[in-house]
Order: C-alpha cells, then structure tokens, then sequence
C-alpha cells in the first residue's frame, strides 16, 4: 500500500488580511510562507511523505482521544489557528491575531421574540445549505432533538419534498421505536429510511479501512465521520448531507449550568423553584458557591467523574523512553468540558461548543463527505446564533433540574413531532433492557478485541522504538481472560488496539 497524498495544485493567497472561522470551514494552512485554503494544496506544497516527516503532536491527539484542530499529521504543514485573522505579507511572512467568533450577538430578547429569531436563523442556514441542491437531499437521523429540528426545518419549514429526503440513523439502544414514530411525522417512506446496524457500521482497522482513511485524510483520522453512511447516502443520488451535530453544545444544551448563575446571582426564590425545594437549593448554594470561588477544586471534582468513560490511556502508559521523548511533550489531559456543572451557563456554551474536538469532527465529516461528492451542513454550529445565545438570560435554556433545552424545543416546535416538544431527555430504553445492551456490546467489543489482537504481529516494527508492544499484547490478554471485563475495558482497549493498527498502516505506506 503506497500512500499518495490527496493534492490539488496549488493556489497560494495573494498578500493581504485573510481570516480563519470557529470550525475551521475556511481552514488555512501555511508551508514555506505560502498560504493555501485546502488540505489538498497543503499536500501538493508538501510533496511526498516519509516517516520522519510525522508529526508527533498528531499521533499524541490519536493514541490519546485528546483531539487537537491545531496539528497537521505532517510537522511542515502548519495549521493556522481558528478564528484568527491572518496577515499575509509580500515577503512571505505570516502573522496571526485572535479574535472573538461569538462576540456581537444579538441583544437579550424577550423569549417569544429570542423564539422566533432562533427558529427563522436554522431555516436561514439550511435554505442557504440547499442552494443548488435540486435532487435527494441526505439528512442524518436519530432520536434527539437536534436532527429532528434540522429534518424538520427542511420538510416543514423551507418546504423540501419529503420524497427528495434519505435518512440513515443507527437503531441500536432503543433508537428504533421512537424513530418508527418520527418517519411518520415527516412522511417518509421506509425506503427513504436508511438502517445501521452497531455491528454493520462499526469502522474497523482493516486493511480496506486504513486505505480509505489514507486517501482521504492523507493519515488516519482523529474522528473520522462514518464512511458506510455516507456511501450508502450518495448512492441514493444525495448531493447535500444535514447534521444536527453541534445542537448539544449551544442552542440544545442541557441547562445543568444554570443553578450555577442562579446562586452567583442571589436568584434564591428561582433557584428553589429550580432544583424542586429549599433542602436541595440549600446544597446547591453551598456547593456551587464553593465550586465558583475554587476553580481548581471544581476541576478535580469533574475529572474524577470521568473515571467511567469508555476510554484508555494504554497507549500513553506503555510509551517506551523513546517514545516518551517523542511524544511527552504532546500529551495533554482532556478535560471534559461536556459535563463541567460547576460553570457558569454562557462559559459552558462556549467551552463546549469551541472545543477542539467539535471543529475537528464537523471538518472531518465535511471531507469525508465532500470525498463522495456532497456538501455537507452543520445548521445548529452558527456563530450568529450561538452569539446571541451568550446573551439571553441563563434561566431560558431550561425549566427545572432535568427539564433543559427548552430554549430548542420552544424555538423549533413547528419541526418536531409532538413527543420531543415537551420532554428533553435522551435517554432511550434499550429493547431488552439496558443491562442486555450493555452485555450485547461488551460480547461484541470482546469479539472485536479477539481479532484486533492478532492483528499485533503485523505491526509496522518501527512501533516497537515507541510503544512496549509486549506489555500492550499483555494487558489484552488479561482483559480477554477475565470472566467479567468491563464495558471500559473492552471498548478502550479495542479503540487502543485499532489506533495501532491504524498507525502501522500508515506507517507501511509512508515506507513503502
């Protein structure tokens, strides 16, 4: 397997002022004081690849989960920075400033006019996402707010025939049933309804998976979108491909931040009616309290909750010296800015939803997609809207504790079917139980863990300089002889095992 980096000629930007967005959709990247807009002109600029040419802050973002939008997987091209304005000089220097993508939002509304504006900005984005569209038109689906808010603005509310829509949706962990119901609101057909079964769409380290990363990313993926979906939309003629990603982040979130404004606030009667009485508003001004005058302590409290969270470091744990040398530096903690209750409302938001990891999978997905032919559209990821999200009062995003998103449900009512207008969980109950699903893909992932490990003794040798492949295969082995491993265990280490064998195979065709 030869790696050809994907590449286009190049078309470097004339001196001037050029500037980056939130999610990098206008990525720039500089290489010898040349600046390109695409991926494809950085690796003609480039040229061909070798080992050495790797860049380590990028292996350190794959064998970590620590997703990094700064890093090239090749050290020479140079990622410049979201939201920045980018000086480009005549003599070939580049010089970048920050600045603030979700300043100037919209002044504080009242909640039907902050309503109607939020609703007319989605369908705003998605008839400007339709332009040129005249065909089938992909739209992914699940069970949540957010894909059902964008499916909905395309049939309800910019008119899109429901016969032009394809849908495709994994109905796995008591997705089906609600889904069966939703279809019926939008009047689609079972044909346009496109089914992922977990064990049909789970990528893979295959040699087929590898080559498909390779040439479309140019190096395995840190997220990577979901191939067989949108393989699957394309053949049905799509040519645009909808996403709700980014909803959870800003206009859907969940609202557990909002005792923490109430109490920095003294909004002690709304807090009461908040969290359901005054023993529990008592906890909540005590602790919250604590948590805003003692950040680090908050940290520590919300990295200890994440002990549970399908992931490994087993990758980091097994460095050898060399590869230590090569990657330490590079290796950062993620903090799991999703579940930090103890921030304020609007620095949640924005946490959230500028985290490196939402502008690498929404740019991944969009490449992936554009390899098949489509464009694809993220509605819900909006400066304009998310600006004036920072704005409104913390109390309009939710009702009570464990009654959040209102501020989406209230907004884009008309496009959601009757059940998602008035209840805000995501939470789906499994056919057979949780405890039965759980146990399903445990068995699964154990399966998958089985194979992946003979995959260790075709790894590129040159992994061994890095990693203590022995003390890798061991600890695999100990998992796989457990009568009762994990739902941790077993889906980390098989993440940690298929980053690996990715790794190799891009390692063999930088080799070859």
């Amino acid at each position: 397997m030869v790696l050809s980096l994907p590449s286009t000629d190049p078309k470097p930007l004339s001196a001037g002022i050029h500037q980056t967005d939130a999610f990098h959709r206008q990525p720039l990247f500089e290489l010898n004081g040349q600046v390109v807009r695409s991926w494809s002109e950085a690796h003609a600029l480039h040229g061909s690849a070798t080992i050495p040419d790797v860049n380590p802050a990028y292996v350190a973002a794959l064998i970590s989960g620590n997703h990094n939008a700064e890093a090239a997987p090749y050290w020479r091209i140079r990622r410049l920075p979201r939201a920045h304005y980018v000086l480009v000089s005549g003599d070939g220097v580049v010089q970048t400033s920050a600045y603030d993508p979700l300043s100037r939002g919209a002044a504080a509304m009242e909640p039907n006019t902050l309503h109607q504006f939020l609703r007319q900005g989605l369908l705003d984005h998605v008839q400007q996402a339709l332009e040129g569209h005249h065909g089938a038109i992909g739209c992914e689906h699940s069970s949540g707010l957010d894909s059902n808010a964008v499916l909905g603005a395309l049939i309800h509310g910019a008119h899109v025939e429901p016969a032009r829509l394809h849908t495709w949706s994994n109905e796995g962990g008591g997705e089906g049933a609600p889904l069966q119901q939703f279809r019926l609101f939008y009047g689609l057909t079972p044909e346009q309804c496109h089914r992922f079964e977990a064990t049909e769409a789970e990528e893979n380290a295959s040699s087929d998976w590898i080559r498909q990363q390779l040439s479309v990313f140019g190096a395995p993926a840190q997220i990577g979108g979901n191939p067989q979906a949108v393989a699957s939309m394309r053949q049905q003629g799509c040519t645009a491909l909808f996403s709700g990603f980014g909803g959870d982040q800003a206009i859907s979130h969940n609202a557990a931040n909002v005792p923490t404004d109430l109490v920095e606030q003294g909004r002690w009667s709304e807090l009461v009616r908040w969290v359901g009485g005054k023993r529990r508003s008592l906890k909540h001004i005590a602790g919250r309290s604590l948590m805003l005058r003692n950040r680090q302590l908050a940290e520590a409290v919300v990295l200890r909750r994440t002990r549970n969270f399908c992931s490994s470091d087993l990758l980091s744990r097994t460095l050898t010296p060399t590869g230590q040398e090569w990657l330490g530096l590079h290796l950062k903690k993620q903090y799991p800015w999703e579940i930090d209750g103890f921030l304020r409302q609007h620095q949640s938001i924005r946490q959230r939803v500028l985290a490196d990891w939402v502008a690498v999978r929404a740019e991944e997905e969009t490449r992936l997609a554009a390899c098949y032919g489509m464009d694809k559209a993220f509605p819900l990821l909006d400066e304009r809207l998310i600006a004036a999200l920072l704005q409104q009062d913390p109390a309009l995003f939710g009702e009570a504790s464990g009654r959040g998103r209102l501020l989406h449900r209230m907004a884009f009512a008309p496009f959601l079917p009757p059940f998602l207008r008035d209840n805000p969980t995501k939470n789906r109950e499994p056919e057979g139980g949780l405890d039965q699903w759980r146990s399903e893909l445990t068995q699964r992932g154990h399966q998958a863990l089985e194979h992946s490990l003979l995959s260790i003794n075709n790894w590129h040798p040159d992994l061994i300089r890095y990693w203590d492949v022995e003390a890798i295969r061991r600890e695999t082995d100990s998992i796989l002889a457990s009568p009762e491993p994990t739902m941790k265990e077993v889906m980390g280490t098989n993440r940690a095992l298929a980053t690996m064998t990715a790794l190799s195979g891009w390692w063999e065709a930088l080799d070859s």
